[in-house]
């Protein structure tokens, strides 16, 4: 009987051994479907980005032909519900009035459903444009459009450059989010990335990101315009 007992426990703790050890392959199993689930699932969120760049180019394209000019943007922080989502712009000189760090899509005057201003993590997409220069009345039928356009580089202190003659640029924070305005209008702290903190500079002329340092955390999304 003894001897039994003692098998009996023997086998038992051998069956716990193999328990543990299944148990560990699932939890490893388990941590990998997790990992790779949310890196397929912000591979999703950047492509979706990417495909809301193409329709508010769509909706710019359509205004510009439509108003000879483009919008300027919408002032997040407004509080008066008749004028949230609609360009902020002097009627006189056609100056934007919004704040640089305010500045998102007009969805209201570009005729566009508020959930197209915002990106795949629900942020609002921030909106710079030129202006007066092409914000200004019958800018279109302008000669010499542009006098001090919007400049992308690659990194911030690179010395290459994109473009030196966007006319806007739309930027998504990415999946950080970093300084921007979330869907309840409130703004996310900033980024202490130099490339993130460059597409929150309100400098003159503008210079934007939009590829980051290699091995940085950057991770915004931008899209320009130019001629």
């Amino acid at each position: 009987m003894k001897d039994r007992q003692v098998g009996s426990h023997g086998e038992a703790g051998a069956a716990l051994l193999i328990i543990a050890a299944i148990l560990a392959v699932i939890a490893g199993l388990s941590i990998g479907t997790r990992y790779y689930g949310s890196s397929t699932r912000q591979l999703s969120q950047t492509k979706d980005a990417k495909i809301d760049y193409v329709r508010i180019e769509d909706a710019m394209a359509a205004y510009w032909e439509t108003n000879s000019r483009l919008p300027c943007p919408a002032d997040i922080t407004e509080t008066v519900v008749a004028n949230i989502g609609t360009e902020e712009r002097d009627a006189g000189d056609g100056s934007c009035d919004a704040a640089f760090a305010a500045q998102v899509i007009p969805w209201k005057t570009l005729g566009m459903p508020e959930v197209m201003a915002r990106d795949a993590w629900g942020n609002y997409f921030a909106y710079h444009v030129q202006n007066p220069d092409l914000t200004k009345d019958l800018a279109k039928d302008t000669a010499g459009l542009v006098t001090t356009a919007i400049t992308v580089k690659n990194t911030y202190n690179g010395a290459a450059n994109i473009v030196t003659d966007a006319w806007f640029v739309v930027v998504s924070y990415g999946p950080n989010g970093a300084g921007a305005y979330n869907a309840s209008k409130q703004q996310l702290a900033t980024s202490t990335d130099p490339d993130e903190a460059e597409n929150l500079d309100s400098e003159t002329p503008m210079v934007f990101v939009k590829g980051g340092t290699p091995g940085s955390k950057f991770d915004d999304i931008l899209t320009y315009w130019q001629p």
